[in-house]
């Protein structure tokens, strides 16, 4: 057994987890990073409870182009964008984006709880335009299966659009105009095509230049990442800081997690989160929303990096508050499913997670845990002044 344990110990010195890619480039791919997703869970994604008298039910802040409004069980964030028709400055028009999410509050801890809301998010209809007579003017859904019917839906409704705000655009312009947005979708499917091993459904697209046509497999392919990233924005959530001061609204992009929640609850949740381990160079914890909703990496992303960035392990398949399973790289280049040990010490401020790896022989046998690192969760962080920006009584 000493033998075997000498054995164990320089593996693990050795990296008894075998490490993946992680470029930078991949990494800004943001939530499109897909992992795998098995088990279950008794952590269900919900708010958390509300704690307190819901101080901004029934009110409305604005910040310049920006505005956010609450009721009792939603909150509506509000861009609008002023625009003129021509360089002169004249024929001015709004162009708005709203987006609305449930919430949950904590009055006493000065928290707020909703999901992530992407105002460039191209899948989303219902952009509004209005222009000096106050008319209003929506823009439909441009959901699309060929570049014909996307330039079809394009002529049809920006025709609208530049007599509805007095627009003086000819027919070639506006022939260049949805060419432009054409090849911006294009330089989508190029990266998705450069960084994925593609299902056999779907044909990589090679223009680097994007002046080649999608085929209709092409724009399939363009419909499931955006579908995938609105999924992955609406299953986040995301925690704010706030405070009432005179009346008005300071809202920080970062607050602090619901007390006691722990790893399972985040991860589950999905809450926006990341995480040191303590005493270890590179390895981290940041949550990555789509081993929860595409468990199968369907778009074949070549490099990811999972919730639980340790070396080798490469992807987490469930999570709870005491463990989490995943699959790792073996020393004999062979992957296993396996157990990390998550041992939790909770305090008013934090929860202290002690992290346990197996060591594993060669063949596969797992004959002992060993602390690998701590992370902290913390529930009481000093958000400073700066961070906050003030919104003024509507």
């Amino acid at each position: 057994m000493k033998k075997l344990g000498v054995v164990l110990a320089s593996a693990l010195a050795a990296g008894l987890f075998f490490g993946c890619s992680n470029d930078s480039d991949d990494n800004n791919m943001g939530l499109l990073l897909a992992v795998a997703n098995g088990g279950s869970s008794s952590i269900t994604a919900n708010l958390p409870e509300n704690v307190g008298t819901n101080e901004l039910a029934g009110k409305s802040f604005n910040n310049g182009n920006y505005s956010i409004s609450f009721d009792n069980t939603f909150v509506t964030l509000t861009k609008t964008k002023l625009n003129f028709a021509d360089k002169n400055g004249s024929n001015p028009f709004a162009e708005t984006i709203i987006r609305t999410s449930r919430y949950s509050y904590n009055a006493e801890t000065k928290n707020l709880y909703y999901n992530n809301l992407n105002y460039n998010d191209p899948n989303s209809s219902g952009k509004i335009y209005t222009n000096s007579a106050e008319e209003r003017l929506v823009e439909p859904s441009m959901t699309f299966s060929t570049e014909e019917e996307y330039s079809a839906k394009h002529e049809d409704f920006y025709k609208k659009l530049y007599k509805f705000i007095g627009y003086e655009r000819t027919d070639e312009e506006l022939k260049q105009d949805i060419n432009k947005e054409l090849k911006s979708i294009r330089a989508i499917v190029y990266m998705l095509s450069s960084q994925c091993n593609l299902p056999p459904a779907y044909t990589a697209y090679k223009d680097e230049d994007c002046e080649t046509a999608l085929t209709p497999d092409q724009v399939s392919l363009y419909n499931k990442y955006m579908t995938m990233q609105k999924n992955a924005n609406e299953r986040t959530i995301e925690c704010h800081a706030y405070k009432l001061e005179g009346g008005n609204l300071k809202l920080a992009n970062s607050g602090n997690l619901p007390a006691g929640i722990k790893f399972g609850g985040i991860y589950n949740g999905t809450y926006d989160f990341s995480a040191s381990i303590n005493n270890i160079v590179s390895p981290e914890i940041n949550i990555n929303v789509f081993e929860i909703i595409d468990p199968n990496n369907s778009l074949g992303f070549k490099h990811f990096t999972p919730s639980i960035n340790l070396n080798g392990i490469l992807k987490v398949t469930s999570a709870s508050d005491d463990s989490v399973t995943c699959i790792v790289q073996l020393p004999n280049s062979t992957t296993q499913e396996t157990t990390l040990i998550l041992e939790n010490k909770t305090t008013a401020d934090k929860t202290t997670v002690t992290v346990k790896i197996p060591l594993i022989t060669p063949q596969g046998e797992v004959v002992d845990y060993v602390e690998y690192g701590t992370f902290d969760i913390p529930y009481k962080t000093n958000i400073p002044d700066s961070s906050y920006t003030t919104y003024t009584r509507a």
